[in-house]
């Protein structure tokens, strides 16, 4: 032993403590490497993720609203499902190419529901889109598969005698406004795709069932005076094509003949196509139509009438004009063809364009009664000045004022139905 050096053995052992720490610190850098990768990797990761959790709530909402709306064309034709719910998908962003980066399957019955399996009013919708992963591709996994589906149901409500389609403000903004007037119906359902805007403490409506767009409150009862809270729906189409007397007008040609000026005799045709029937105080009546069921109809190129003036009898009246429709004082009191398979049967206006029916009511003590449909989608309806009762009645909007009472008595096709999601 040196003990003469005894700083040798020190020397010795700090060498090999700094070597050792050398070592420790080329393990630590791999480590960390290793660690910020994966780090990294996790990030990238949850953000694509974020994206696929984000369009999967997108492509659920496109699903459920394509289910909803194959479920409504149920009431017109099963041929059309998977069109109409394809055509909702698409106008979602989700467009169907086979499979490409989209795929919609659409079943009625549903095939994979086992609630609702094999039930016709029932109507399946399945998306699978595949959704691109952008930082995850650095990792190999390039796209993943989003499967979303649903199942609505088409639920009959009520046979409806009154429509306000409210095609240019549905939902968001309330277009029928009843200033102290009442609505009677204690035989058929009321529907609104938008809401109801009831002034007045005398406003109200009384009907067995009552539906609307987006929720209100009023003074809402049924037939044997208890309240009632209107049904929130989604938007119903135009009823005609369930219609079949309106199903048939649907199809018919309008006269592209040079019209006829209305009779000296006041008595109008069934089968003529006439000019406009402008007048403030002729009483019009409409003769036997002839024993063609196709010539119950009387084509007219607009209605504007005033003061005492009146139309009376059976027959249609098919106005074809976009003009609005008047009736100052004027009473109308047709009644609609009655007869099975008859090209107007149970439709006493068909007026397809017109964009007002202005004062329809306001005559004096007789006002307006007919026992047929009024049809006028597109138009602005006003009823005002005299209480007024018709069968059934489809608008664009609806104005009911001047304490008046709008009586309506029957129902327009065989009831209709509403989507409801149930899966």
């Amino acid at each position: 032993m040196d003990v003469g050096h005894p700083e040798k053995g020190v020397r010795v052992t700090m060498t090999r403590h700094r070597e050792t720490m050398h070592g420790q610190r080329g393990q630590v850098l791999p480590i960390l490497a290793f660690s910020i990768i994966a780090i990294l990797g996790l990030a990238s990761l949850a953000v694509d993720i974020g994206m696929w959790r984000a369009q999967q709530r997108s492509q659920q909402s496109a699903t459920d609203a394509a289910a909803m709306a194959g479920a409504i064309q149920i009431d017109y034709s099963r041929t059309g499902i998977t069109a109409a719910a394809k055509a909702s998908t698409a106008q979602n962003n989700f467009t169907d190419d086979s499979g490409v980066t989209t795929s919609v399957t659409v079943h009625s019955p549903p095939n994979t529901s086992t609630k609702y399996a094999g039930n016709t009013s029932a109507v399946e919708v399945i998306v699978q889109k595949k959704a691109p992963m952008f930082f995850a591709s650095f990792f190999g996994i390039t796209q993943e598969l989003i499967y979303t589906r649903a199942v609505a149901l088409n639920v009959v409500i009520n046979q409806n005698c009154l429509y306000a389609l409210n095609k240019n403000n549905a939902v968001t903004n309330p277009a029928d406004v009843l200033d102290g007037a009442q609505i009677i119906a204690n035989g058929c359902g009321i529907l609104n795709n938008g809401t109801y805007t009831l002034h007045g403490g005398n406003s109200s409506i009384t009907a067995p069932s009552i539906y609307e767009g987006a929720p209100s409150t009023g003074n809402y009862y049924n037939p044997s005076g208890g309240a009632i809270t209107p049904q929130v729906i989604v938007p119903q189409p135009d009823p005609c094509g369930n219609i079949s007397g309106c199903a048939s007008l649907q199809s018919v040609a309008f006269p592209q003949t040079a019209c006829a000026q209305p009779p000296d005799t006041y008595v109008l045709t069934p089968g003529v196509h006439y000019c406009s029937i402008s007048s403030t105080g002729t009483q019009y009546t409409i003769a036997s139509p002839p024993t063609s069921s196709t010539a119950d109809v009387v084509y007219v190129d607009g209605l504007n009438l005033g003061g005492q003036a009146s139309i009376t009898g059976t027959a249609t009246i098919f106005d074809n004009e976009s003009t609005q429709l008047n009736f100052h004082g004027a009473s109308f009191q047709v009644n609609p063809p009655t007869t099975t398979g008859s090209m107007g049967y149970g439709v006493a206006l068909y007026a397809p364009n017109a964009s007002g029916l202005t004062d329809y009511g306001n005559a004096g003590t007789s006002g307006s009664n007919s026992g047929g449909l009024i049809y006028v989608p597109n138009a602005a309806c006003e009823i005002k000045g005299t209480d007024s009762t018709t069968y059934s009645l489809v608008c664009d909007t609806l104005t009911v004022d001047g304490n008046k009472t709008l009586t309506l008595t029957g129902g327009s096709g065989n009831g209709i139905g509403h989507s409801s999601l149930v899966e």
